[in-house]
């Protein structure tokens, strides 16, 4: 009897040790990932080009800006010597008061103070890394780690895993996003009469890019695709921004079409090319995402000509689109038009705008 009150009274204890050090550890774990990052930074970019708080509007930030003095001030600390400022305010010590405006008079040690600090710093932090990004040292960085999250991810990934699978009355089409809304407004569609609409799938040898051999191209017709081996399924479609909806998919199996073209052992990716243009720095560029072979072969991946029950709508990407719910939604391209094979990762229109090349769930 007293064994089993003490194993009742221990174990609750011992459950809130481990939590608290695993806790620690991710905390650890976090500050030092962000002291390496910083310091790779330095080292790459130089210091006075990424210490220049001041620059990214740090007296704006509160609680770590001065109470009382003007915005507009003759002179802002600059370089090192900006840093060394903020570094100085966050290592206060315990209960030292800062130099009070009308109404202020609490501690810095309180915890509406230190979450304020806390906030300061993350939004300091968040603006001098978009200037970091644009320094070429940084982008070798970001690129290395985006390489390593690849293959991390792909040695992580199964195919075995599924995603979850809904009823068919269970569908959301008033959470589904169209392309053209709020989120994408500069998307432009190629719209091709259905009659004449060819899926161009081919096989191609690159080098550095560049088409060195092109081993075979074959067109289908929305027909023929129809008569191919069918995947139906009701998922959740997962959008970077936040949003979902369960949606109801009915296409081509991906991986069985995969198989029907007998590919070389060297073509490792599959390029998908689309018909809707998106707004770029230098006018208009076609939609275009890029799977690693294992990714496109997983088996609820699918080329949908239906949505909801119905014939695929333009709006959501007709006549063919892309639905891969294992991975996040700009990965399920719309409008598709090509798909191509290839030894050589092409990547994709977003991962050209810093976005990860591995973004499965």
């Amino acid at each position: 009897m007293n064994t089993e009150e003490q194993t009742e009274f221990v174990l609750p204890t011992q459950m809130a040790k481990r939590r608290l050090f695993a806790g620690r550890l991710v905390l650890s774990v976090v500050c030092i990932n962000a002291i390496l990052a910083l310091v790779a930074a330095y080292i790459l970019s130089g210091p006075m080009d990424w210490v220049r708080l001041s620059d990214v509007g740090l007296h704006s930030v509160p609680y770590l800006s001065r109470p009382g003095r003007p915005d507009h001030r003759p002179r802002r600390p600059q370089g090192a010597e900006a840093a060394a400022r903020v570094f100085r305010r966050v290592k206060m010590k315990k209960g030292e008061k800062r130099n009070a405006s009308p109404g202020e008079g609490k501690s810095t040690s309180s915890r509406r103070g230190f979450m304020k600090m806390i906030l300061g710093l993350a939004s300091a932090f968040m603006a001098g890394c978009s200037r970091l990004n644009e320094e070429p040292g940084v982008q070798a960085v970001l690129s290395w780690f985006d390489r390593l999250n690849h293959k991390v991810g792909l040695m992580t990934d199964s195919n075995h895993r599924l995603a979850r699978t809904y009823p068919r009355n269970a569908v959301q089409p008033e959470q589904m996003r169209p392309n053209g809304s709020v989120v994408t407004p500069n998307s432009q569609i190629i719209e091709t009469p259905p009659e004449e609409w060819r899926l161009v799938v081919g096989e191609a040898h690159l080098r550095n890019g560049q088409m060195m051999k092109r081993h075979w191209v074959r067109e289908y017709t929305l027909s023929q695709l129809r008569e191919m081996p069918v995947l139906e399924q009701t998922v959740e479609h997962i959008c970077v921004e936040g949003w979902s909806a369960i949606c109801h998919w009915r296409g081509v199996h991906l991986a069985r079409f995969i198989e029907m073209h007998k590919l070389r052992p060297e073509s490792r990716y599959v390029f998908f090319l689309c018909d809707d243009l998106l707004a770029t720095a230098n006018g208009h560029e076609r939609y275009s995402v890029t799977f690693d072979l294992k990714q496109a072969m997983h088996p609820q991946n699918v080329l949908a000509y239906e949505y909801n029950g119905e014939t695929l709508p333009l709006n959501h990407g007709a006549p063919l689109r892309l639905a891969s719910p294992t991975n996040v939604g700009w990965k399920s391209a719309k409008f598709l038009r090509y798909v191509f094979f290839t030894n050589e990762d092409l990547g994709g229109f977003w991962e050209k705008q810093g976005y990860p090349r591995y973004y499965g769930f």
